[in-house]
């Protein structure tokens, strides 16, 4: 289906890069990218400056009326109209924007995300990678090549890559390359915006723009048309006399393990499985480690509780049907074999200590198909030595979460006592309308954290008293606040700290 670009915004996490100048998008080589928590959101108000010199205009911001440019303005691909009616502006034009600086040139990117009190677009926003909703083969459609012009779109935490074959600025296919971290070994490199290629791939046809998965670029394989995808997994066989490990290809210290007589007769019979159906001589087990963005239902949870780490676990047979969406007899995403399968992940310690999660409070949670919520699996150990977790549970699942909570006391045993006073960016910002504040407290004392409009008038006390050494972290719910800039301060004793936050509905 041939798609106009502005229908181009799917869904996704959305990480604005920076748009070089001449250039219609940012960087394609360094995959370079900021987290949407990370992001500083302010007002900026000057006369807008066109660059017309290269192929796609360039906008910069003079804020100070030297007639110099003071900030480059990246208002995203150069196909993209935002659904406010918002417009890009004319060359003199007074403009008001909200966005977030970014030091990468001279002069500074700003990344917009308002223009003069209409939506850009939202700085963050949640879907699911596109590589791990197709099929891993389809034998039954034909293979096509088409040339065309590339067009990169940056503004993904992952980049995606479009193709237009007729020159029309009209995207015809997305170009499924699979995960970012996929490199070929015949040496072909994902293009770079406005390069003209020849793909040869097969198309899988969607409600908005057809995917065009990549077997062949530039005469140079990308991938077998075949077989199955080489970055998905591995083959576990029915009549294997030792244990199966299929190891996490983005991640090698996860790992699935299947004992001898996992796939026999008499599995199934609770919550999944083959039930009456006879299992194949052979599957192909498909598991790596995904973006937490990618995990169905929110990321984050009441209580404090952020699910950190996620993996991605499916499985197919020799025909390339799925074994855990029904077919044989598996249900809400998941499959019970004769013997139990166990199950090791690997979680990130550094994003737990970034976002303040405790040790003590880490659980693996299950994504329930039926019940669409989270299902806690029971009997994990938790190996904090080597930042990981295992288990053996009775039906595997599709996707796995690692959570830990925020919501403490006092300081939990093995961590080190604070050794300062610190208030954190808060965590999501921008936000909607709930966001988290961490701080940590170098000694037991009273404390004020209080919320402040942009004017600096106050908004609402969110804790006053007297707390315990520690870290915390504490929930805000600003569903009664209008959008715009908000200030958070925590005040003990001679010491103040201050971070600014943004609400976006």
């Amino acid at each position: 289906m041939k798609t106009r670009c502005t229908n181009l915004v799917s869904a996704g996490l959305l990480v604005f890069l920076v748009a070089m100048p001449n250039t219609a998008l940012a960087q394609q080589g360094a995959m370079l990218h900021t987290w949407p928590d990370s992001l500083i959101l302010q007002t900026y108000t000057g006369t807008i400056i066109m660059d017309d010199s290269g192929t796609r205009s360039v906008y910069f911001l003079d804020t100070d009326g030297d007639e110099a440019a003071d900030y480059h303005l990246s208002f995203g691909p150069w196909w993209y109209v935002p659904d406010s009616g918002a417009e890009r502006p004319s060359d003199g034009d007074m403009v008001t924007v909200v966005a977030a600086e970014w030091d990468s040139q001279i002069p500074n990117t700003l990344m917009v995300f308002e223009l003069d009190g209409l939506v850009w677009r939202d700085p963050v926003e949640y879907g699911r990678f596109g590589w791990n909703s197709l099929p891993v083969w389809e034998p039954s459609v034909p293979l096509i090549t088409v040339t065309g012009i590339v067009h990169v779109d940056t503004t993904y935490f992952y980049h995606h890559w479009y193709l237009d074959t007729d020159d029309d600025d009209v995207v015809d296919y997305r170009l499924g390359f699979g995960p970012p971290w996929f490199e070929p070994e015949s040496g072909a490199v994902r293009p770079e915006e406005g390069q003209e290629v020849t793909v040869t791939g097969r198309v899988h046809y969607t409600s908005g723009i057809d995917i065009l998965a990549v077997f062949e670029l530039d005469g140079l394989l990308w991938r077998e048309a075949r077989k199955p995808s080489p970055w998905a997994g591995t083959w576990m066989r029915k009549d294997m006399i030792q244990h199966a490990y299929s190891h996490a290809r983005n991640d090698s210290a996860s790992w699935i393990q299947f004992p001898p007589g996992a796939m026999t007769r008499g599995s199934g019979q609770h919550g999944g499985g083959m039930g009456s159906y006879a299992w194949p001589d052979s599957a192909y087990v498909e598991f790596w480690r995904i973006h937490p963005d990618s995990l169905p239902g929110a990321q984050y949870q009441e209580q404090n509780r952020y699910r950190f780490t996620a993996h991605y676990l499916n499985m197919h047979d020799p025909q390339g049907n799925g074994m855990m969406n029904g077919r044989y007899g598996g249900r809400d995403g998941r499959i019970q074999f004769a013997q139990r399968a166990r199950l090791r992940l690997h979680y990130d310690d550094q994003e737990r200590e970034r976002l303040y999660l405790h040790r003590s409070t880490i659980r693996v949670e299950a994504w329930n198909r039926e019940t669409h919520q989270w299902d806690i699996v029971e009997g994990v150990t938790v190996e904090t030595d080597e930042n990981s977790v295992s288990f053996e549970p009775e039906s595997v699942y599709m996707y796995y979460a690692v959570s830990a909570s925020s919501a403490a006391t006092d300081v939990e045993p093995g961590d080190a006592l604070p050794s300062s006073f610190m208030l954190g960016q808060n965590y999501p910002n921008p936000f909607n309308p709930i966001t988290n504040i961490p701080f940590t407290l170098e000694r037991s004392q009273p404390i004020t954290l209080q919320v402040f409009d942009a004017l600096g008038r106050w908004v609402e006390t969110v804790v006053e008293g007297h707390m315990p050494a520690g870290s915390y972290t504490i929930r805000f719910d600003a569903r009664d606040l209008p959008s715009g800039v908000y200030m958070y301060q925590i005040r003990g004793g001679t010491w103040v700290m201050t971070r600014p936050m943004t609400l976006l509905r």
